[in-house]
């Protein structure tokens, strides 16, 4: 086991579920959040409960968790029944990466506003830096196949992607945007043209 500092023990001793990080554009995002990669309906809908019922306001959720519904029914209730109300609860989801396209980014990210059952949502990012081919162009021939047979979309272009999701901030579809499993480089060079730099 390694060994945890004093000043370590006393920073975890004080997080609480209200605990915030402020971004450099001003927002407010709680420390404290529930993943919720690989949950079952069930299972996640009983946990987003505990969760929500203890007092953590984040829920982090992806397209290609493929459980956004499960979240709704849960945060719809709470949010009918007046237990928190919708700028009490911050929602993180990602762009999956069919989806790395400026074309396609509006049409994902409505789809899993239209599953949450909200009008926006508070953190949209960009899942991975590398893009696969879209369902319907899966078979063209030319791209790149990694190691699971996902063929590659080597022609993302990550700063015309940074643009268009700048776009859903300026519509209101998202308070911020950021970035997720990006390298240092790669979140340099959108840092260089990001007119909304990632949260």
């Amino acid at each position: 086991c390694s060994h945890i500092s004093q000043t370590q023990t006393t920073i975890m001793a004080k997080l609480t579920a209200k605990s915030v990080l402020r971004s450099a554009s001003g927002m407010e995002m709680p420390i404290l959040g529930l993943g919720t990669w690989q949950s079952v309906d069930a299972d996640l809908e009983k946990a987003i409960n505990t969760a929500l019922e203890v007092g953590y306001r984040l829920i982090d959720t992806a397209f290609v968790y493929n459980n956004e519904e499960a979240i709704s029914r849960v945060l719809s209730e709470w949010l009918r029944s007046g237990k928190i109300s919708r700028k009490d609860i911050f929602i993180t989801t990602k762009l999956p990466i069919q989806g790395n396209n400026p074309k396609f980014v509006r049409e994902y990210l409505l789809k899993q506003l239209k599953a949450l059952q909200l009008d926006y949502v508070d953190l949209y990012l960009i899942h991975h830096p590398v893009g696969i081919m879209p369902e319907q162009v899966v078979k063209h021939e030319g791209s790149t196949v990694d190691n699971t047979g996902l063929k590659l979309d080597m022609t993302t272009d990550l700063v015309a992607l940074w643009k268009e999701m700048e776009k859903q901030v300026d519509d209101g579809l998202t308070k911020a945007i950021g970035l997720s499993n990006f390298n240092v480089k790669q979140i340099e060079r959108i840092l260089k043209v990001a007119r909304i730099p990632p949260a």
